[in-house]
């Protein structure tokens, strides 16, 4: 998984369905928490990481639901409060 040349360590990808195909759930999950996170820091705002992880947890959870489980019905398929 690695080239010749190039420290995978300090290598960043923020394509986020080839992390989840490469990697698995969990680094995507990261990725995306990530992404939200430099978003917001981009735009002076914060958010606790904890929404954050609630968030794309449910994110995440639907990909797998819909990938893996596309015979039931989604459980979260409520919408906006």
């Amino acid at each position: 998984m690695g080239t010749e040349g190039i420290d995978g360590c300090k290598t960043k990808r923020n394509q986020i369905f080839e992390v989840e195909q490469t990697l698995g759930i969990e680094a995507a999950r990261i990725c995306v928490i990530d992404e939200i996170n430099e978003t917001m820091k981009a735009h002076g705002m914060s958010i606790d990481v904890r929404h954050m992880m609630l968030l794309v947890d449910l994110m995440t959870f639907r990909v797998f639901e819909s990938r893996d489980l596309e015979f039931k019905k989604k459980c979260f398929d409520v919408g906006f409060i």
